[in-house]
């Protein structure tokens, strides 16, 4: 109980520095996305997003619950995350020993919380991860019980985890493969995990059926991801793999080599009846990061938080390596504290290569160092400004993809397009996409436009269309004037400015979005007598 008392510690404790850092564009999303929901609206139909509706859910109850601010968000994220290491330190037990759960869950816990992966951030991956690994305990049941309750289980679960990202698909095909190897009656324990998975499915499938959103769902989590999945060639998977990956080996290489020893485990010397056991679960759970690698590399971007994905089972096979390693022969006491106290080294070493994220800064001296000069602190302002300036029944839009602002200001978007990406790649439908927001921008006229010219919240293709951008633009010159700006006076500062003191910036040397001479966001204000 003190151990995993410890662990649980050691996670709110690793949490504790980054809690108050800004919300970055998808946690602006999720965030925006859940409170519409809350609010009535129906996510897709009203909201465009490639995600699953199961972060948005999450998101709306964190809000509901503890509370609607960054740190808010954040720390629910943990109190979550706090189950997911309770079912690996479950996984690692059975599979291995109580030292092996308890590592396990204290590795994943400081690689979770990590800048290396954006730990700072409350991204799909983490919520996804809980049901994922409790998928293949369930599966792990099932085939040592021949359960069928387990299976169902084990379905719901990871039908769950899909629900999260899409990504999850080779966990729950990894599980349904570890009950078909099941002794016996291994055809209805497999369709008893199907059934269970396909009853979710068609649970959500029935519910934005029901509420009229299914084909803005399709579009979104399965039409338009398809093409955004297949853009990206395979001869580039291995160079993008390895600029995220090294980033993860700089801080936890200590634990990807005790992985790899737990890998090694069946091969050191032992006796057979004990050697067999151990040699099926070590390739269980090499089992559970291949699936899981396979779910990283889809769509070949392999981003930071994307390693997520492999955490647990990176952790589980630390976790055997540390407690496979001979130890001298000591007292009984000395020999139990051993293992703990090379676990504490190397999350301390951990800590010693980020004490810019751990130990010192500021929250928004942390948001640079993690994510540069994309807007996430000078978002705040931003939408204080705006939601002074408006009432909630009128709408905004940004052009550019910082749905934050949005959540921040708490006012609706004037188009379903809440952020830009999916209209700047050279997919097929753009040019129909731009033109919808044109018209929405026409029918609906945003009381504010921000527009920002920061290239990364575009991240616009070269054959991307060009009509959105020359609509935007004539629309903002006939009909709006410029209200605010944020600018850098000096390297490394930023201040947002207001009125006239705007208007002579933007006189002075007006930019467009793939531009970035002074500033990275401008507020434009509908005239008064326009419309």
């Amino acid at each position: 109980m003190c151990a995993w008392i410890g662990v649980c510690a050691l996670a709110l404790l690793l949490r504790y520095p980054a809690a108050d850092i800004p919300l970055e564009r998808d946690e602006g999303e999720y965030a925006y996305i859940g409170s519409r929901w809350l609010l009535g609206e129906v996510p897709y139909q009203e909201s465009f997003d490639q995600k699953p509706p199961g972060v948005f859910l999450v998101y709306g109850l964190m809000m509901r619950l503890i509370g609607t601010s960054p740190a808010a968000i954040h720390w629910g994220t943990q109190i979550y995350s706090l189950a997911t290491l309770a079912v690996l330190f479950c996984l690692g037990r059975r599979l291995f020993s109580f030292h092996a759960g308890i590592a396990a869950a204290a590795f994943c816990a400081a690689m979770m919380a990590d800048p290396s992966v954006l730990g700072n951030a409350a991204n799909t991956e983490v919520f996804m991860i809980l049901p994922m690994a409790a998928s293949l305990l369930a599966a792990v049941r099932c085939k040592e019980l021949g359960s069928v309750v387990h299976g169902l289980i084990a379905g719901i679960l990871g039908a769950a985890a899909i629900l999260f990202k899409q990504v999850a698909l080779p966990g729950l095909a990894f599980c349904l493969l570890i009950v078909l190897l099941s002794p016996g009656k291994r055809w209805r324990l497999g369709a008893s995990l199907l059934l269970g998975a396909l009853g979710v499915v068609l649970a959500v499938f029935g519910y934005f059926l029901a509420v009229g959103a299914w084909k803005g769902f399709y579009d979104c989590t399965m039409g338009h991801n398809l093409s955004y999945a297949a853009s990206l060639p395979l001869w580039q998977y291995p160079s993008t793999f390895w600029a995220g990956f090294r980033k993860i080996l700089n801080a936890f290489w200590p634990v990807y080599l005790l992985a790899g020893a737990g890998l090694l485990g069946p091969l050191l010397p032992g006796k057979q009846a004990q050697s067999d056991p151990l040699r099926r679960n070590v390739a269980l759970a090499a089992g559970w990061l291949f699936f899981s690698f396979l779910g990283v590399a889809i769509g070949g971007y392999f981003r930071e938080h994307y390693f997520i994905q492999i955490l647990p089972a990176v952790a589980l096979l630390a976790g055997l390596g540390l407690t496979r390693i001979p130890l001298p022969q000591v007292r009984p006491v000395a020999r139990n504290a051993l293992p703990y106290l090379g676990i504490a080294v190397i999350i301390a070493y951990g800590i010693f290569v980020s004490p810019w994220y751990y130990l010192r800064g500021s929250a928004e001296e942390r948001s640079r160092r993690l994510y540069g000069y994309n807007p996430f602190p000078e978002s705040i302002p931003v939408s204080e400004f705006i939601r002074r300036n408006s009432s909630r029944g009128e709408r905004i839009f940004v052009f550019g993809s910082e749905p934050q602002i949005l959540y921040y200001a708490q006012r609706k978007s004037a188009s379903r397009y809440i952020f830009v990406y999916p209209l700047m790649g050279s997919f097929p439908g753009t040019v129909e996409r731009q033109r919808q927001v044109l018209q929405e921008l026409e029918r609906n006229q945003p009381k504010f436009i921000v527009t920002v010219f920061v290239p990364s919240s575009f991240a616009a293709s070269q054959g991307a269309p060009p009509d959105l951008s020359r609509g935007v633009q004539d629309l903002l010159y006939r009909s709006y004037r410029i209200a605010g700006a944020v600018r850098y006076p000096t390297a490394g500062s930023w201040e947002f400015v207001t009125g006239e003191a705007a208007a002579q910036l933007w006189q002075r040397a007006p930019i467009w979005y793939n531009t970035r001479i002074w500033g990275s966001m401008a507020v434009w204000e509908r005239r008064d007598e326009v419309g």
